[in-house]
């Protein structure tokens, strides 16, 4: 064979596998895109406070009439936790997602800063201590106040059990 039809006969040839190379890979579909779930947009959080014109000067706690703390409140941030006092020694707050007071013990010595701090809040209530007791409550102090004392959580001191 004549060099010049080697050549040819190998275009030719080239060009058929080049023809079913093209075909088979065109016509090939594209690989399937993966599926998404379709996307449910979260869910928007409001503040959590009662309509404190509605309630008046007293609500209801737990099933306990308290004063309305949110009329005198120091701060009610976005995500419901008001600020009810804080005087440097202890803070009184109530977390209104989780529907509890917080009451925390900054200062030492800690059995006479509770003591006042758990005064304040019953007068701040305007409720009697047995009544006190029905709330939910944690009272708790930071590890720099109060070492012995930080990590528990304690109840009022004048509730039983």
């Amino acid at each position: 064979m004549n060099p010049k039809k080697l050549i040819i006969l190998g275009v030719i040839l080239f060009l058929i596998f080049l023809i079913v190379y093209l075909f088979f890979s065109l016509s090939e579909s594209p690989p399937p895109q993966p599926v998404k779930p379709p996307m449910t947009p979260a869910p928007a959080f409001k503040q959590v406070t009662p309509d404190v014109k509605e309630w008046g000067d007293r609500i209801k706690i737990s099933n306990i009439e308290v004063n309305n703390f949110y009329t005198d409140a120091q701060s009610i941030s976005s995500d419901g936790v008001v600020s009810i006092f804080n005087n440097g020694q202890y803070q009184i707050s109530y977390i209104g997602r989780g529907g509890f007071f917080q009451i925390s013990v900054v200062e030492s010595p800690f059995d006479r800063v509770r003591e006042e701090a758990e005064n304040e809040f019953v007068k701040i209530l305007g409720i009697a201590k047995e009544e006190a007791c029905l709330l939910p409550v944690n009272l708790t102090t930071p590890q720099y106040a109060n070492p012995e004392y930080a990590g528990e959580i304690f109840p009022l001191s004048f509730c039983p059990g």
